[in-house]
């Protein structure tokens, strides 16, 4: 069982702290980027919201087109907005599913860091990725299911030693 700054996850704080970055982002196609944020600070009574808004958009690379409707935005412009509107709110849980997904490398990067700081901050970061490499590079816990059963569970390092070496791997460069 986890834990969410000291908190035991199945505490009623915890479970009410989660924001989500869907893998496919449900943007309204008549709202601009700047009226997603602003309806996230409605929806959860944010004050003084603006400035992180700005932050959090220039962190991304996106405060010149604040009056983009969705359909004026690639994929990964997006995705990079839906993990605005979930950061805006604060973050003590954190749920992003496939969040490299449709992102440029300096994007990717720029998330790799955010999820560090989040980490670093005491949030609780759980990402869904098939992306072994981005596990290994901001986890210090994974688990990994195979429809639904967890098959295993451990740092890294030692899912990766859980697995022995890949099929028609030289023993001798282990």
């Amino acid at each position: 069982r986890g834990h969410v700054r000291g908190q035991d996850a199945g505490t009623p704080g915890p479970q009410r702290a989660p924001s989500l970055m869907p893998e496919q982002p449900d943007l309204d196609a008549a709202v601009s980027v700047w009226g997603h944020g602003t309806f996230i600070a409605l929806l959860y009574r944010l004050t003084n919201w603006q400035p992180n808004a700005k932050k959090l958009l220039a962190r991304c690379g996106r405060c010149d087109r604040l009056d983009a409707l969705p359909s004026d935005l690639s994929q990964g412009l997006k995705r990079q907005l839906a993990l605005v509107m979930a950061l805006l709110r604060g973050a003590e849980v954190m749920l992003l599913d496939e969040p490299f997904n449709g992102l440029d490398p300096r994007s990717a990067s720029e998330l790799r860091s955010i999820v560090r700081g989040l980490a670093a901050a005491g949030a609780c970061v759980l990402v869904s990725t098939h992306i072994l490499s981005d596990v290994e590079r901001i986890s210090d816990r994974a688990i990994v299911l195979d429809r639904a059963p967890k098959k295993a569970e451990g740092t890294p390092d030692e899912l990766r030693r859980q697995a022995g070496p890949a099929p028609g791997a030289d023993p001798e460069a282990a």
